[in-house]
């Protein structure tokens, strides 16, 4: 008899808890101690129909503050791989130096990188969603609940064991693939994302949107040929599956633009970067954030051929849009006036060329982006020497 009470009194406590984790979860409650378990919201799923049937979106997100410690860590991570005896090749060694960079530039732009983060958590939950009708629920489930919290390792547990067990159903095995590449992508795991990446185009050659993806990839590693090589065949599908009028032809133009300049081939360049700006323009007008990009684009190029007029036109196009959209205070009103500060310096105008370099240097210490602090004060110190060493008060002190 008495085990009995004792039992019948564990299976009340059982069900006392669970009911108090469920009002602490959704918020009813609050109990010292478990807030930061809670702080991220619980995905609130809206659907629409469409032609092809019901749609469920997912408002999964993480705050500044969550991407910050990812990034710091994945900085610290780096650091600490660099400073050991050197392992491996050369390769992997520049690889180690270009990842260090990429999650000091991700750190230099947060509002980006939460708005880029959420995009891929959310994309991956609609992605999860559509293996239900060959993995168990439950699976999913969990997969779904940590999901929440900015946490990806079981979905790609999940898209790993898809690819395994379903790579007869090709497309939804694609995209489990790609889907992989882009969650090892967005944590600079960079073998693993090219991986994940060439087994998508692999499994479905007729997506364009891989081939671009891993064009940006190689780009990104330095890899120009293969660059542009998967940005022509992403071309390649668009053009023939759709039109030049498909909102997804200028990006790629942009992007062969950027790698044929990266490769010299500064003419070619020019053409696919002038093509992108006129049909943003044609689509969006000169106020979208999209044609400051272009312009910007073009203005690199053309002070790369010797064009220093049309080059700083165009960068003060950008700067006057980018200050219209996303005020001074920007991580892309920062490029702009480093670029102006870059051309001026090399037309011989250093006082104009300083003034440029300045006002960046006052955006990036008021926002805190430490990585460009430091780029902005070398381009003024370079700058000094120039000029014999004047300094004209331009350097703040901290």
């Amino acid at each position: 008899m008495e085990y009995l009470v004792y039992f019948v009194l564990f299976i009340f406590l059982i069900i006392f808890l669970t009911v108090i984790r469920g009002l602490v979860k959704k918020g009813k409650i609050k109990i010292p101690g478990f807030e930061a378990e809670i702080e991220a919201p619980e995905p609130v799923p809206q659907t629409t129909d469409s032609s092809q049937g019901n749609t469920v979106h997912y408002h999964l997100h993480v705050t500044q503050d969550q991407r910050k410690a990812e990034l710091e860590d994945l900085v610290d991570q780096f650091k600490k791989k660099l400073t050991e005896p050197q392992q491996g090749t050369m390769e992997d060694r520049e690889i180690l130096l270009k990842q260090l960079n990429a999650s000091e530039q991700k750190l230099s732009n947060l509002e980006k990188e939460v708005e880029e983060k959420n995009k891929l958590l959310n994309k991956t939950a609609e992605e999860l969603q559509k293996l239900k009708t060959n993995l168990p629920t439950y699976k999913i489930a969990q997969a779904m609940e940590i999901l929440e919290y900015g946490d990806t390792s079981e979905a790609e547990n999940l898209f790993k064991e898809f690819l395994e067990t379903q790579e007869e159903a090709i497309e939804q095995s694609a995209e489990a693939a790609y889907s992989l590449g882009q969650l090892a992508e967005n944590r600079l795991d960079y073998k693993s994302a090219q991986k994940y990446l060439r087994r998508a185009m692999q499994l479905n050659p007729n997506k364009g949107h891989y081939f671009n993806n891993y064009g940006l990839f190689s780009y990104n590693l330095g890899k120009y040929d293969d660059a542009i090589e998967y940005y022509s065949r992403a071309l390649d599908i668009y053009l023939d599956q759709f039109d030049e009028e498909h909102y997804e032809i200028p990006t790629i133009w942009s992007n062969l633009g950027e790698a044929l300049r990266a490769k010299g081939d500064y003419k070619k360049a020019f053409n696919f970067s002038k093509k992108a700006l006129e049909k943003d323009l044609e689509n969006h007008g000169e106020n979208h954030p999209d044609v400051a990009v272009r312009w910007n684009n073009l203005g690199v190029v053309l002070n790369d051929m010797g064009e220093i007029d049309q080059a700083i036109d165009y960068h003060k196009k950008a700067l006057d849009s980018n200050l219209r959209n996303w005020g001074e205070n920007h991580p892309r009103v920062v490029l702009d006036l480093n670029n102006l500060g870059d051309i001026f310096r090399t037309q011989g105008n250093y006082k104009k060329s300083l003034e440029y370099f300045n006002k960046a240097l006052a955006v990036v210490k008021k926002v805190g982006l430490k990585h460009q602090v430091d780029c902005v004060e070398n381009n003024i110190r370079e700058l000094q020497k120039l000029m014999g060493g004047e300094s004209s008060g331009s350097q703040e002190k901290e």
